[in-house]
Parts: structure tokens; C-alpha cells; sequence
């Protein structure tokens, strides 16, 4: 799902240390959250970074299903929902291969949708974590060639999973004929178990002494201190601990004890556990193939209260496994003895093999916002000249002709950096930049919903430095370290 992300980028994303772990997870889920659209045929899908729900056990407060769609846009975004205008049902849906996937409803305006779709198991069954892909997802509007789509990706409320979708056009949308076709599901329920082994009950944990331990050469770590489940679309860690004073010098050699942690997982082993100056120290071998090795993650939790106890977590070179090293918060056996191990990973893959194609009627009327925000255009208006700009709660379009009958710039992309009244910036979910044969340039940007007079200014930019911008934001908004 992620991999258009990498295209015609040379981008080098990691600008801060991470561990070994997020890399790879990284580079999939930011960079190239956009894609440049050639010609006129402007039809683009993209995964993206977007705020999800999620609750492991698949329960909450609320039956998504029996929301209206205000509410159900509410259950997904929170009071920024409120922006969203002329919000209206659609209701319908197409049932296959064990699962339903349902248009719930619509909002926009004349030139812009904001359309909910809804995917549920027919066994009744929640999906659980959204570790969940599409083969195929696409967006066409009938007798229309000039638009552009967009979409948040999968989140997962009260056990559905929810996509968004955006639309934009040159046209009016109303009464235009759409279908949304998504095909070949595949999904990893997110799992959370209790270890098999007792730690406190079943082991002798040593106060490891100086011939038990070995130099360590980890220089940064992830920290965490309060349980939430994971998503794809997060960093496994979102702190870390980068000051070499905070990190053991010395940590356990291996105690070669290859005592399985899970009964259903045979290939993850307990590998070391003692004490060494105060903390509890943990050597987690996965020597399971391919796709499981990176995915498990071992908590110390606290069943009364669900509370965990704070833990630094890092890499360790293995060869043919994964070996994860664990400093967790717990003095002695007796501290132990209030927390159970809980193992998180992700279960095997269920895939639904078939095509869902929902048709459905736009019915789209209003006039979008009467608001022109202040636009910099930096030294681009010695070239070119705002012709139009039309801005949404959810998307914003620009388009620009060459000044003085000349033709637009041989690859140029352009991109609108949002800045909004608080001194914030919007992220994009998806947006591009295309010019048909030289004489126009245009831009169309994808978001979650804002409420547009909050919008202080927008900027012109090189698409390059609009990607730079937005990725060292990204990083400087969710990593935090600990010196």
C-alpha cells in the first residue's frame, strides 16, 4: 500500500537517530505522501498518515454502524468534524467474500466530496488493530476526466474499519454517478496475550554480578511508559533516549535460556532475564520467518490497572533472528511480582479475495466557502499568476498560467504550504501537482477536516521543499528524545 510513497524521491528521511526497528516502518509510512498527476486523467490513490481510533479489544462506547453519518464523521475526527458542511446519507453498500463495504454518507460542496466508507466482517467478527491493506482501491466519477481523489487510508472505530475518501473537480459534482471500487482485503488482527511464562514464578532471576555482563552498544533506545496499541500509520516508539548517561554501559550476556514466551509462537524465546544495577533486564530472541521477526513487543503490565512499567528497548545484532534487549522500571522480585508479561504482535495474515464496487449518486449542491486566504507567492509571480484558488475544509486547489502568454516552466511543481492562525501547519494526506502541455499549472491538496477561517496564510513552494517542510514537521511533532 505504501510503496508509491517511494517514487522519484532521494530523500533522506531520517534526520534525527531512530532504532533500527523504525526505519524501514518510517520510510513507508511519510515519505511521498503525494503524487504528481500528468495530463488531464487526474485520478490518484495514496495511502496516508491520518488520525485513527483504534481499540485493541474491537468495543467501545458506541455501535459505529448505528451512527448517522454526522456522527459517525464525529466518532472519526473529533470536533473537527464540525467543519465539515452539507453532510448528507448514502447508505449504500456491496457484500463479498465475507465482507460488506458500505458508502455511509457524503459532505462538500459543489466541486469537493468528503465521502465515509464503511467495511465490516458479515461473521460479526471487529477487526482489531488496523494492520489492514487493499489491493485495489479506486475512485471514478462518470463522465468526468478532470479530478482528483485522494484518501486517508484505514482506521479502525468500534471494530470497523473506515476509509475516507476525497474528491475534487473542475465541474460540479452534483448528481454525478461515482463508484468506489476496492478489492482483495488483506488484514493481521493485533494481538495482546498473556506471556505463557511466569517470569516471577517460573525463573531464578539473578542480581547479575560484573563477569555477567558484557559492553553495550546500543547508543539509542525506545522509550515507553504508558500502553497504547500500536498502528501502522505510528511509530512504534514515539520517544527515545539519546544521552549515553541514561543508557547501561554494561548490560546481561546471554543466558542461552530459549524458554518460549508464547505457547502459539514457538519461535519467540526468552532469552535472558536478571538484574543488574536496579533494573530488570530482558533479551527477547524471535527467530520466526520473515514478517514476524520485527513485530513483537514485550510489556511488563500491571493487570489491576493496566498501568506498564517504563522500559527502554532496543536492537541487537543477531544474525539469522531478531533479538530485542528490554530495561524495564523493576527494582527487584518482589516489584515484579505486580505486572504480568503481555506479549503485542500481529496475527497471521486473513486475506478476502474479491472486488467491492459501490455505486452511488453525489448529491453536492452548495457553493463552496466564499474565503480567499492571503497566498505568498514568493518570486513564482514574476512567472506566473494566481488564476483561481478554491479552499475547502477539506481540500484546497490553485491553479496558475504562465504570465505575458508564455508557457509554464518545463517540470515545474508547485505546492501550497497552509499555515494556519495558532502558527500551525496543515499535513497533507495527499495532494499533486500536474500542467497540461505547458499552459496551466495546477494544484490540489488533501486533508482532515479544518475549519478554513482559521487559515492565516497560504505559501507558495518548490514541490521539493513542500515535501522537506512537511516530513521536518512531521519528525519534529511526534519524536521526542530524552537527554
Amino acid at each position: 500500500m505504501f510503496d508509491g510513497y517511494m517514487k522519484d524521491t532521494e530523500m533522506d528521511i531520517v534526520e534525527e537517530p531512530i532504532s533500527d526497528i523504525e526505519a524501514a516502518r518510517i520510510k513507508k509510512m511519510i515519505v511521498k505522501k503525494v503524487g504528481r498527476k500528468q495530463g488531464t486523467m487526474k485520478k490518484r490513490m495514496a495511502a496516508a498518515l491520518a488520525a485513527c481510533c483504534l481499540m485493541l479489544t474491537g468495543v467501545t462506547a458506541f455501535a459505529f454502524t448505528g451512527l448517522n453519518i454526522a456522527e459517525a464523521f464525529r466518532a472519526i475526527f473529533g470536533e473537527k468534524a464540525s467543519c465539515l458542511e452539507n453532510i448528507y446519507p448514502i447508505e449504500q453498500g456491496v457484500s463479498n467474500a465475507g465482507l460488506t463495504v458500505t458508502v455511509r454518507g457524503a459532505a462538500g460542496y459543489d466541486k469537493v466530496a468528503f465521502m465515509l466508507v464503511e467495511i465490516a466482517r458479515d461473521d460479526g467478527k471487529p477487526f482489531i488493530g488496523d494492520n489492514l491493506e487493499t489491493a485495489v482501491t479506486s475512485l471514478d466519477v462518470e463522465g468526468l476526466s478532470d479530478y482528483s481523489v485522494g484518501s486517508s487510508g484505514v482506521s479502525v472505530v468500534d471494530g470497523k474499519a473506515v476509509i475516507t475518501f476525497n474528491l475534487q473537480s473542475t465541474e460540479e459534482l452534483k448528481g454525478r454517478n461515482v463508484s468506489i471500487n476496492i478489492g482483495d482485503i488483506c488484514y493481521r488482527e493485533l494481538k495482546f496475550e498473556k506471556a505463557s511464562l511466569d517470569m516471577s514464578g517460573d525463573l531464578e532471576l539473578p542480581q547479575a554480578d560484573a563477569a555477567d555482563l558484557v559492553e553495550n552498544t546500543a547508543e539509542i533506545a525506545g522509550y515507553v511508559s504508558r500502553y497504547e496499541p500500536r498502528s501502522t500509520r505510528k511509530p512504534f516508539f514515539a520517544k527515545y533516549v539519546r544521552n549515553a548517561a541514561l543508557i547501561p554501559e554494561k548490560i546481561a550476556a546471554s543466558q542461552d535460556l530459549g524458554l518460549p514466551l508464547l505457547a502459539g509462537k514457538p519461535g519467540l524465546l526468552l532469552d535472558t532475564a536478571a538484574f543488574v544495577d536496579g533494573k530488570l533486564h530482558v533479551r527477547v530472541l524471535n527467530m520466526s520467518a520473515g514478517y514476524d521477526r520485527d513485530e513483537v513487543l514485550l510489556y511488563m503490565m500491571d493487570p489491576q490497572t493496566g498501568d506498564i512499567a517504563p522500559m527502554m528497548v532496543w536492537n541487537e545484532p543477531a544474525e539469522g533472528m531478531n533479538a530485542m534487549y528490554y530495561v524495564y522500571d523493576i527494582s527487584d522480585v518482589s516489584q515484579l511480582e505486580q505486572y504480568e508479561p503481555m506479549v503485542e504482535y500481529y496475527g497471521e495474515y486473513e486475506t478476502f479475495d474479491g472486488s467491492w464496487n459501490v455505486g452511488f449518486a453525489l448529491d453536492n449542491e452548495a457553493d463552496g466557502p466564499d474565503f480567499r486566504p492571503a497566498v505568498d507567492m514568493q518570486d513564482y509571480d514574476d512567472s506566473l499568476v494566481l488564476e483561481e484558488i478554491y479552499v475547502t475544509p477539506t481540500a484546497t486547489y490553485i491553479k496558475f498560467l504562465p504570465k505575458d502568454s508564455r508557457k509554464v516552466e518545463a517540470g515545474l511543481s508547485l505546492a501550497a504550504d497552509i499555515r494556519m492562525k495558532d502558527g500551525s501547519y496543515i499535513h497533507y494526506n495527499n495532494c499533486s501537482c500536474s500542467s497540461l502541455n505547458q499552459e496551466y499549472l495546477e494544484f490540489t491538496g488533501f486533508y482532515d477536516p479544518i475549519d478554513v477561517s482559521d487559515i492565516d496564510a497560504i505559501t507558495v513552494k518548490s514541490w521539493d521543499q513542500q515535501i522537506n517542510d512537511q516530513t521536518d514537521r512531521w519528525y519534529n511533532e511526534t519524536f521526542r528524545y530524552i537527554d
